[in-house]
């Protein structure tokens, strides 16, 4: 590999670091309103008055958040992001 390509492939390669930093970033500034909605989502499904609690809605709610703490600890950013953006 000669100089030239070495340095476009760091230059690359810190490019895609950069991207990966700041979606980390979104995701974690998310996150912590993520955790709420979804708190008060399976709490007004459980105390609602007006319908039987719908089961299945909480059933998805928690397999959404499951799929959102596998993706964070495999640091995949972009569907980490996705899986918030569903509830934010």
């Amino acid at each position: 590999m000669n100089e030239q390509a070495y340095q476009d492939q760091m230059d690359d390669d810190a490019q895609f670091e950069a991207e990966q930093e700041a979606l980390k970033d979104d995701v974690y500034d998310k996150l912590a309103n993520c955790y709420a909605i979804v708190r008060e989502m399976i709490t007004d499904e459980l105390t609602s008055d007006v319908s039987p609690t719908d089961w299945v809605k909480i059933s998805e709610i928690g397999q959404a958040m499951q799929d959102l703490t596998y993706y964070l600890d495999i640091e995949e950013w972009e569907n980490a992001l996705i899986e918030i953006n569903n509830y934010v």
